[in-house]
C-alpha cells in the first residue's frame, strides 16, 4: 500500500485548510487540509457551548501510527466524507500523545462496547461528548454508512441514544479499578510465589514472551520483574523464559541491525517481522532492561544493544534542546517498512562477501517479508558468527563495517519516515531512567552525561511555577502534566540520586512527591486520577502495567524509596496503602501488574539498605552500581550531611559501607567484595527454598 504523506507546511497552498494550521502537534498538522473542519479537543466544543446541537466526532490518533495515515488518505480526505461530516457533525481530531486523558477515556469506552480496542480510534458522542459509537479504521464507505446510520438513530430515536450514553458511561466510570481499601490486607510472600506459578503457565520457553500471544510486545518492566525474582529466588524454568526472550527480542526482527533501535512489536509470535514504528518510551525502558540483563550475565550482546539504542536516539530523535522527540514513523511515501527493507538485486550489487552477509543478518530467499523485499535481522552473535567462519576480531570488524556504511549510504538515498520532535515529559523522564542504568551497569560516562541534560532540559523548560507540563513544542510547553509526568520524573530524579550521590535530585523528588499528592489525590480510593483538573469526563485512575509502566504504580514505589531515604512515614504509608489496594489485581495478574508486583516482592523478601560514606564514595557506588542487588536501596555521600540513613555513619578520613537490614546493620566495611557477599547474604536470609518447594507441589 503506498501512503501519500501530507505535507504540514503552512506556506504552501492547499485545495483546503481547517483550523488545525494553527497546531504544534505534528499528528494535528498532518489533518490541517484535510476537507473535513476539524478542530483541536477544547471544553467549548461540547454541552452548553455547543451551539448547533451537532453530535460529535472524535477522531483520535497519532503521527507514527500506520493505519491513521491511511484513514486519512483513504476517508478523511474525501470530499464526500467531508460534505457529510461537516454538514452534520462537529469534528474533533485528538493527538493522543498530547492528550492521553482524552484517549484514556474514549480508549475504555471503545473497549467496552467492542471488547478491544486500538488507533486509530473514531467516536461518535452526544452533543455533550458522551460518546455512543466506537471503533477504529474505518474506509470511505463503511464510515459513510456509520455516520448516516448513528444521525438518523438519534433523529428519530434520541431518548434511546440517551439511555444508551448513560448506560455506557456508567460502564466507564465503573472501570475505575480500585476504592478505599477497608480490609485488612496482608503481605505473603507465598500469594506472590502462586501467583509467580500462574504466570510461569503462559510463558513461551521456546520462542519467548507468552504463549497466549499472537503478536509479542517486549513488556521490559515484566522481564525486569522477573530478572529480580530470579536474584531473589532462582529456578531453572524462570531463568530459561527468561533467557529465551531476551535473545528472542536481541536476535529478532523487532531489533533493527542497522539503524539501531527497536521497534513497537512484531505482528508475528515468532519475533521475525516487525510493525516499523519506533518509539521513545519503548527505546527508553530497553535501555533499563538491556542494563540489567548484561548484569546477569555480562552477555556483551546486551551492551552492543544499549549502543545501538543510544546511537539511533541520538541520531534520529534527539532535539536541538537537548531532551528527546516522541517517536519515527513506520510509513514513508514509499509504504510501510519501506525504508528497513531490502530488494535481492540491491543487497547482490552492494555486497560482495554475500554467503557472510547472508548468515550474519538471517536471509532466507526463498521467504520474503513482503513481494521481492527482505528484511535484515541480527540472528547470530558475534561471537558466534567469528567462530563459525574462522574471522579474527580485525577481519569480522571490517567486514560488518564496510556492510554498515554501504547499507547506510543507499538508505541515504531513500526517503526517511516522518518524526515527531515534540517532547514528552514522562517519556524522556523513562529515558532519563535508562540512559542512568545503562551508565550504572556500563561505566560509559556519556550515558550519564546524556541523562543529566536531558533531566536539566526538563526542570528548566517544562516545570512552570512548581507545575509539571506534559508536551514542549516549538519553543514552549503545552498542556499541564498528567500523574505519569510527575511519577516518571520523580522516579528519574530518585535514579540520578543513587547513582551521583546528588542531593538536588533527592529534593527534587521529596518536593514534587508532596505536589503530586496534592493536585492528583483520589477522594476515591487510595490512587491518584490521571489528571489535575476539572473535566467533562470521569475522573480515571490507571494501575495496570502495560507497555508503559502505570503512573500509580510508580509512584507507590517512589513513595516506597522516599519512605526509606527520607523516614518520613507518610511516604511509607501511603506506598503501603496503594500496595494493599492494588494487591488483589497484583496477585491476579502478575502479567499485567509487574511494577506493583516488584514492589510487592520489597515487602515479602529481605530488603537491603547500603549505605557508602566518605571521599571515595562516589567511586564506591558506581562499582556497586554494576552489580545485580535485586532488592535494595543504595545512599551515598561523600561528606557528613544530615539525611537520617547517614546519621552518626562518617568517619573522617574513611569510606565505610553500611549493609543494612531493617535499619540494623552489619559492621561496617570498607571492602566492596565483603560489602557485595553481606548484600547477597541478607538476600539468602529467607526460607525460598522451602517455599519453592511448597510452591511446585500446588
Amino acid at each position: 500500500m503506498f501512503l501519500l504523506l501530507v505535507n504540514t507546511t503552512k506556506g504552501q497552498d492547499f485545495m483546503h485548510t481547517n483550523s488545525l494550521i494553527n497546531e504544534t502537534s505534528k499528528y494535528l498538522l498532518q489533518h490541517a487540509h484535510n476537507p473535513v473542519d476539524w478542530v483541536r479537543w477544547d471544553k467549548s466544543v461540547f454541552s452548553e457551548d455547543n451551539k448547533s446541537g451537532k453530535m460529535i466526532v472524535v477522531s483520535i490518533g497519532y503521527s507514527s501510527c500506520h493505519w491513521c495515515h491511511v484513514m486519512e488518505e483513504e476517508t478523511f480526505e474525501s470530499n464526500e466524507v467531508a460534505e457529510y461530516m461537516n454538514s452534520n457533525f462537529v469534528s474533533v481530531k485528538v493527538d493522543r500523545e498530547e492528550n492521553p486523558d482524552i484517549d484514556m477515556y474514549y480508549m475504555r469506552a471503545l473497549q467496552l462496547m467492542t471488547g478491544s480496542g486500538g488507533w486509530p480510534l473514531n467516536v461518535v458522542c452526544l452533543p455533550d461528548g458522551r460518546p455512543v459509537y466506537g471503533g477504529t479504521y474505518h474506509g470511505k464507505d463503511q464510515w459513510i454508512q456509520v455516520l448516516t446510520n448513528i444521525k438518523k438513530f438519534y433523529d428519530e430515536k434520541p431518548d434511546e441514544m440517551i439511555a444508551y450514553a448513560d448506560k455506557l458511561e456508567q460502564g466507564i466510570k465503573s472501570l475505575n479499578p480500585v476504592a478505599l481499601q477497608t480490609e485488612e490486607v496482608v503481605f505473603e510472600k507465598e500469594k506472590l510465589l502462586e501467583s509467580l506459578v500462574v504466570l510461569s503457565k503462559e510463558w513461551d520457553l521456546v520462542n519467548g514472551g507468552m504463549t497466549r500471544e499472537s503478536q509479542k510486545f517486549i513488556r521490559p518492566s515484566r522481564l525486569l520483574f522477573l530478572m529480580k525474582m530470579q536474584s531473589l529466588q532462582p529456578s531453572v524454568e524462570k531463568d530459561q523464559y527468561i533467557g529465551a526472550t531476551l535473545q528472542a527480542i536481541i536476535k529478532g526482527g523487532i531489533f533493527d541491525p542497522i539503524e539501531g533501535g527497536f521497534y513497537r512489536y512484531t505482528v508475528d509470535n515468532n519475533w521475525r517481522i516487525p510493525h516499523f514504528e519506533k518509539m521513545l518510551y519503548d527505546n527508553a525502558q530497553l535501555l533499563s532492561l538491556m542494563a540489567q540483563a548484561y548484569k546477569r550475565d555480562k552477555n556483551p550482546e546486551f551492551k552492543k544493544r544499549s549502543r545501538a539504542i543510544k546511537s539511533f536516539l541520538d541520531r534520529r530523535l534527539l532535539n536541538d534542546t537537548g531532551a528527546y522527540g516522541a517517536s519515527i514513523d513506520a510509513d514513508s511515501s514509499e509504504g510501510e517498512g519501506r525504508y528497513y527493507a531490502w530488494e535481492r538485486e540491491t543487497l547482490t550489487r552492494l555486497i560482495d562477501d554475500l554467503p557472510y552477509f547472508e548468515a550474519y543478518y538471517g536471509i532466507d530467499w526463498k521467504n520474503p517479508w513482503e513481494e521481492k523485499f527482505y528484511l535484515l535481522r541480527s540472528v547470530i552473535s558475534d561471537s558466534d558468527f567469528k567462530k563459525k567462519y574462522g574471522l579474527s576480531e580485525k577481519q569480522f570488524l571490517t567486514l560488518k563495517s564496510n556492510w554498515e556504511k554501504l547499507l547506510k549510504a543507499e538508505m541515504s538515498k531513500r526517503e526517511l519516515p516522518g518524526i515527531d520532535n515534540k517532547i514528552i515529559t514522562s517519556w524522556n523522564a523513562l529515558t532519563v531512567i535508562g540512559l542512568t542504568d545503562a551508565y550504572d551497569a556500563f561505566g560509559d560516562k556519556d550515558y550519564l552525561v546524556r541523562a543529566q541534560k536531558v533531566f536539566d532540559f526538563l526542570e528548566e523548560q517544562l516545570i512552570v511555577k512548581d507545575r509539571i507540563y506534559h508536551t514542549y513544542q516549538e519553543g514552549s510547553v503545552k498542556i499541564e502534566g498528567f500523574i505519569e509526568d510527575y511519577a516518571f520524573l520523580i522516579a528519574a530524579a530518585l535514579k540520578l540520586y543513587s547513582t551521583t550521590t546528588e542531593i538536588r535530585y533527592l529534593n527534587f523528588a521529596d518536593k514534587f512527591a508532596l505536589k503530586s499528592m496534592a493536585l492528583f489525590d483520589d477522594p476515591n480510593s487510595e490512587m491518584f486520577q490521571y489528571t489535575s483538573e476539572n473535566s467533562i469526563y470521569p475522573s480515571m485512575v490507571q494501575i495496570d502495567d502495560g507497555v508503559i509502566p502505570s503512573p500509580n504504580s510508580t509512584m507507590a514505589n517512589n513513595f516506597f524509596l522516599l519512605g526509606i531515604l527520607l523516614e518520613n512515614k507518610i511516604y511509607a504509608e501511603q506506598a503501603d496503602k496503594m500496595l494493599k489496594a492494588a494487591s488483589k489485581d497484583v496477585l491476579n495478574s502478575i502479567s499485567d501488574y509487574s511494577v506493583w508486583a516488584s514492589l510487592y516482592a520489597s515487602k515479602v523478601f529481605p530488603f537491603v539498605e547500603i549505605i557508602v560514606m566518605g571521599d571515595k564514595a562516589k567511586a564506591y557506588t558506581s562499582v556497586l552500581l554494576k552489580n545485580d542487588l535485586p532488592n535494595s536501596i543504595l545512599q551515598a555521600s561523600v561528606s557528613d550531611v544530615y539525611l537520617p540513613l547517614f546519621e552518626n555513619r562518617y568517619v573522617a578520613g574513611e569510606t565505610l559501607i553500611y549493609v543494612c537490614k531493617n535499619k540494623v546493620c552489619r559492621l561496617p566495611t570498607s571492602d566492596l567484595e565483603v560489602a557485595l557477599k553481606e548484600v547477597k547474604a541478607i538476600n539468602n536470609e529467607d526460607d525460598s527454598d522451602a517455599i519453592f518447594q511448597y510452591i511446585n507441589k500446588q
